[in-house]
């Protein structure tokens, strides 16, 4: 009897794995790394504020394994003695991530079957890891399991591809067989969610919803080109940073939609009520 769930986690595992080994210059541009850092450092303390957690969860690996990543920002999250934990299908990138960051606690396993106990973290940040399934229906269970490692009262900060976006929607729509194989779109991705329809995925589950947004306002494209050629540190660097960060005032508009890359959601689960004496 074939194990479908494994195989679908072996087969992703091993893609990520090949990536992180043949392809690290694609991904490797020192300036463009720091403006997505920054970008979503900026998020997550708007909307976490000077709230700490014990336990805190961060999906895939693979800025960490990069660079710096959410691994700073998510250490001054976690109160004093608490833990820090990260999960990636990938073991190359998981190797990586831990060595750039050795306080992390490392899991390698598929956010679909998540080899973690139940109700455990408070804290579960999953950016823009969940759009690269093929199927809606396996997006539809990496929500039920972050979902299931939440512990009651936990908050759920969490990013998607954004459909609405021109881009976006472009190469959703004529994805193929240049998916994973061109500059443009060096690897693979897939089904994702807009704010209306993530929220519905989210309800349904139990969540509550908090704050909605979209992100990243930037000509992505444009600007990860651009940052290849930038250089990666000094004046010019810091200019360029505040010029990419500057766009995200676009989200005060109702264009929002449309310019922002991402969707952006921080959700809690329940607390279980308090049974009856």
């Amino acid at each position: 009897m074939v194990d479908h769930d494994q195989a679908a986690s072996d087969h992703a595992g091993g893609y990520w794995d090949d990536q992180a080994r043949t392809s690290p210059e694609q991904f490797n541009f020192p300036l463009w790394r720091r403006y997505c850092d920054l970008l979503h450092s900026r998020w997550l303390r708007s909307w976490l504020k000077s709230r700490t957690f014990t336990k805190v969860l961060k999906t895939d690996l693979f800025e960490e394994a990069l660079g710096d990543g959410l691994a700073d920002v998510l250490a001054t999250l976690t109160l004093p003695g608490g833990e820090c934990h990260g999960v990636d299908v990938s073991s190359v990138l998981a190797a990586q991530a831990l060595k750039r960051h050795p306080s992390l606690r490392v899991h390698c396993g598929d956010v679909r079957c998540l080899p973690l106990a139940a109700e455990q973290f408070d804290l579960v940040v999953s950016d823009s890891t969940l759009d690269h399934f093929a199927h809606p229906a396996e997006l539809q269970k990496a929500l039920s399991e972050l979902h299931r490692v939440m512990a009651p009262g936990g908050l759920l900060a969490l990013t998607l591809d954004n459909p609405q976006h021109p881009l976006v929607a472009l190469r959703n729509h004529f994805g193929g067989p240049w998916m994973g194989r061109s500059a443009v779109m060096p690897y693979f991705v897939g089904h994702t969610l807009g704010l209306r329809q993530l929220s519905g995925e989210l309800r349904a589950l139990g969540f509550e919803l908090l704050c909605d947004d979209h992100l990243m306002h930037a000509p992505r494209l444009l600007a990860l080109h651009l940052s290849r050629l930038w250089p990666a540190e000094g004046p010019a660097a810091h200019w360029f940073l505040r010029s990419l960060l500057a766009c995200e005032g676009l989200a005060r508009l109702p264009t929002a939609r449309f310019s922002g890359h991402f969707v952006a959601i921080l959700a809690r689960k329940p607390k279980a009520p308090a049974s009856s004496p």
